[in-house]
């Protein structure tokens, strides 16, 4: 699976609210694990992409906020995709070092 269009919300990620409500930290990251969460919306699905498209991670979750462990993954730049069960999508970059 892919997303295309990085940028591109649309639905609920559209608002302001959720969008200002997303937290993907410590970012740059150093210790092994990444907590994503945003307060306003639940997330349905979280995809990370490495710099080069591939998926490293994919996984339906029905949470305000999931805790992942990385250790395993190189360091570099990552695109954090996460899908929202009220529609909508917002992808935010994440550093691993």
């Amino acid at each position: 699976r892919a997303v295309l269009a990085m940028d591109l919300a649309t639905g609920i990620g559209e608002l302001p609210e959720v969008k200002n409500a997303m937290k993907l930290y410590p970012n740059p990251s150093t210790m092994g694990s990444v907590t994503i969460e945003n307060e306003k919306a639940i997330m349905r699905e979280v995809i990370i992409m490495d710099a080069l498209g591939k998926v490293v991670y994919s996984n339906e979750i029905n949470a305000f906020r999931l805790d992942l462990n990385h250790s395993e993954w190189n360091n570099g730049l990552y695109f954090v995709t996460v899908v929202f069960q009220e529609g909508g999508q917002l992808t935010q970059k994440l550093v691993i070092r």
